[in-house]
């Protein structure tokens, strides 16, 4: 971020620009759906009961499952976008930026799985083995 020059070190504020412009966008997305997502959770009061527990299951995994590309995708890339800039080379960072990448589709189904109880007690069941054996 800072370079040596003959009058000392001087903020680049190019590489600057380049991470803000990286990094800022994701964080706003962020924002904007955290706070529309408490708008709704306050809004729920005036539907039934019922309606309501399952309408913030389901906006629960829906704030997480759209956080899950900000965590995997952008800020892997944009860590391997800002690291040219600074001067450091890719070596074991590079591939962990890959293998991040590559986790985001096989994690966003499971956080529903987790977050939504009607989903996760009929995976059990049809992970049990009497079930299977049944099915047979």
């Amino acid at each position: 971020i800072q370079e040596r020059t003959p009058s000392g070190l001087v903020w680049n504020w190019n590489v600057i620009r380049s991470f803000l412009m990286v990094m800022i966008p994701p964080q706003i997305s962020m924002l904007i759906m955290f706070s529309c997502g408490f708008s709704i959770i306050s809004r729920c009061r005036f539907i039934s009961p019922s309606s309501t527990q399952i309408h913030t299951q389901l906006l629960k995994a829906l704030m997480v499952q759209a956080a899950i590309p900000v965590l995997f995708i952008f800020v892997p890339l944009g860590l391997q976008f800002i690291m040219p800039l600074v001067g450091s080379s890719f070596g074991r960072a590079g591939m962990a930026t890959s293998t991040f990448t590559s986790f985001f589709p096989v994690i966003d189904p499971l956080v529903v799985i987790s977050f939504i109880p009607l989903y996760r007690n009929n995976l059990r069941k049809w992970c049990n083995p009497a079930f299977i054996y049944r099915v047979r």
